[in-house]
């Protein structure tokens, strides 16, 4: 905290001079509090604008369990959205946030109504867009503290599965298991051919039958439907700020944010990170733990 209060008054000191030199003012100093040095913020997005892409005839919401940091895994809840023509899953947190964002906007106030919050539960980057059958998946990746997503598209990618003898009852459903490797893991998971939907969370897909619960062989992801609704609302896509990256060039920058954050995301040092739980600011020796779901 000291450090980080002699920065500031370093900074404020100089601008009499760039006054006096008649040179541009620094741009202004922006402290981002953070619960601690594994959480990242994700800005919420005006949804005003979007295209309708489909009408979801099931929606299905899955408890998602995920690594952050080297030694703790959070739980956070997902959504399947499936209509006729198109799929798309994303985090409830984000979407909520995003909501409140868009009525804040519309009221022209900057924080949310009475009664209303920022939810700052720490949530997957992703959101997918996937064509059904075998259509293309646009993924969209929050960039953490910044006003835009990267959008990067991939031709469809079929899996190739084996099947197991175990079975499971998910959600009322009878479920059959099967295995399959897909971006460098190894997945079991359960589908029910009660539901004949060849869909299910994240990227995993091309089963006789709707994907309930989806589990990594080390453990550290977990996807488990925990709730079941025929119908829903439209599927859209939101119009917020993107920029285009291919699939490779997006992976390369997410290691890069993860191994520097500082040096990505500290804006040539006018945005400081200050560490809530040890009350310490961080600096370019701040790393986040690099363990993503897609090892390729």
């Amino acid at each position: 905290m000291k450090r980080f209060l002699l920065l500031l008054t370093a900074a404020i000191g100089l601008m009499p001079v760039a006054i006096a030199q008649n040179t541009p003012l620094p741009r202004s100093l922006t402290v981002r509090v953070l619960a601690n040095s594994e959480s990242v913020t994700l800005n919420p997005f005006d949804l005003s604008k979007r295209t309708v892409l489909d009408t979801a005839r099931l929606s299905v919401t899955y408890r998602h369990t995920f690594p952050l940091g080297k030694k703790t895994s959070k739980e956070t809840p997902m959504i399947l959205d499936i209509g006729t023509r198109h799929a798309t899953f994303y985090s409830w947190h984000t979407y909520h946030n995003d909501s409140l964002k868009t009525v804040c906007n519309r009221l022209g106030q900057l924080n949310p109504p009475e009664g209303k919050h920022y939810s700052l539960h720490p949530s997957p980057t992703y959101t997918l867009y996937r064509e059904l059958p075998d259509g293309e998946m646009t993924t969209l990746e929050r960039v953490p503290f910044e006003d835009y997503a990267v959008e990067y598209t991939e031709p469809y990618r079929p899996l190739k599965w084996e099947f197991g003898t175990d079975h499971q009852t998910i959600c009322g459903y009878e479920c059959m298991q099967a295995t399959t490797t897909c971006y460098g893991r190894t997945w079991t998971v359960w589908f029910t051919t009660e539901i004949p939907i060849a869909a299910g969370p994240w990227k995993l897909h091309g089963l006789p039958g709707l994907i309930l619960k989806a589990e990594d062989t080390e453990g550290l992801f977990l996807f488990e439907a925990v709730g079941i609704t025929n119908g829903g609302g439209e599927i859209c896509k939101y119009d917020y700020p993107t920029r285009r990256m291919t699939r490779d060039k997006w992976r390369r920058f997410e290691k890069n944010f993860h191994e520097t954050p500082y040096s990505v995301f500290g804006h040539e040092n006018t945005c400081f990170f200050l560490d809530k739980t040890t009350q310490k600011t961080l600096d370019d020796s701040w790393t986040l733990t690099y363990n993503p779901i897609e090892r390729e």
